[in-house]
Parts: structure tokens; C-alpha cells; sequence
């Protein structure tokens, strides 16, 4: 039997994904190169992180008043069924700390404005 608290892990990382495509949520990064986003009184980082073993992991930790309430990790998420359209956790949390990246340091916006000025050539 799953813990309450995995399926409502499940829950928030599927929304938050699901947000952040829509551009409903702002990513940001902090001066220690973190990526965060704001939703309510809570910040909410996307890590990629490895292990002793080198082998790479996708956490998710949430902030209230400076202070980690609560973390969880794609292994975490090991036990639910795989969200749709992925094969696992893992790509889930890969795929929205890409995403959450780009938007934040306005990767396409930047690329938008390249292609621009090369069709001025």
C-alpha cells in the first residue's frame, strides 16, 4: 500500500508540470543557480542532483518562510503508476526541470530574437 502523502507528491508534480507548459507559473533562478518558482506563500525548487554512484536523480523540495518543509525525489514516485505521456517519474521531473530552465533564463525568447536578426541577412 502507498502512503497518502506519495499520491499527493504525484499530484502536485503532475500540476506543476502541467502549469508550467502553459505559462502558468514563473521560474525563476536564485543567486545560488537554483531554480525556484513561487505558487502561493510556497517556493518550490527543481534540483537535478546524482548520487554517491553518480547516477542522476530529480528532487523536488518546497519552501516556506526559508525553511524546507517537505522533499521529495523521482525514486520517491518509484511506486505510482507512470503519468501519461512518460515512462516514469524520472522524465517527468527531467522533462519539467528542462522546461522550468529555459523559461527561466528565456532560452526561447533569446532564440526567437536570433532568428530575427538572421533574417534581416
Amino acid at each position: 500500500m502507498t502512503a497518502p502523502h506519495i499520491h499527493k507528491y504525484g499530484e502536485i508534480i503532475q500540476n506543476i508540470v502541467e502549469k508550467t507548459k502553459r505559462d502558468l507559473l514563473e521560474w525563476k533562478i536564485d543567486p545560488l543557480d537554483e531554480l525556484y518558482c513561487k505558487i502561493g506563500d510556497y517556493l518550490v525548487y527543481a534540483k537535478s542532483i546524482r548520487d554517491a554512484d553518480g547516477e542522476p536523480f530529480e528532487v523536488i523540495e518546497i519552501v516556506v518562510n526559508d525553511r524546507v518543509i517537505d522533499r521529495f525525489s523521482d525514486g520517491d514516485l518509484r511506486q505510482l503508476d507512470p503519468p501519461l505521456n512518460y515512462d516514469n517519474y524520472y522524465m517527468l521531473m527531467l522533462d519539467l526541470h528542462t522546461i522550468a530552465n529555459r523559461k527561466a533564463l528565456g532560452s526561447d525568447l533569446f532564440l526567437d530574437d536570433l532568428l530575427f536578426n538572421l533574417k534581416k541577412f
